[in-house]
């Protein structure tokens, strides 16, 4: 599902190759212990990872690439603004 709404928002570019987003997305959903009885599936975001890998993507995105200065929360609003935004008024989004 993340895949394809990273794919809907148009997200992937050079610096943000399918390999660099599978990394953020192992980095933002990494918990450090094996617990069987863990609710948080490994295969799938929890709300505040999500948070977490979108922030981490405007900072790939804007300020990574010299785009923005290291202001985060305006590289997370230009990352709304300019990819998700678009998806939202057109209603393109995956049926969860």
């Amino acid at each position: 599902m993340f895949k394809k709404l990273m794919d809907l928002a148009k997200i992937k570019d050079k610096q943000a190759s399918t390999g660099i987003l599978d990394g953020l997305f192992a980095a933002a959903n990494f918990e450090g212990d094996d617990d069987p009885n863990d609710v948080n599936d490994n295969r799938a975001l929890m709300r505040y990872e999500f948070f977490e890998i979108l922030v981490r993507i405007a900072k790939l995105k804007y300020i990574g690439k010299g785009l923005m200065d290291n202001a985060v929360a305006r590289a997370l609003h230009r990352l709304f603004n300019e990819n998700f935004l678009p998806i939202l008024s057109e209603r393109k989004l995956p049926v969860w």
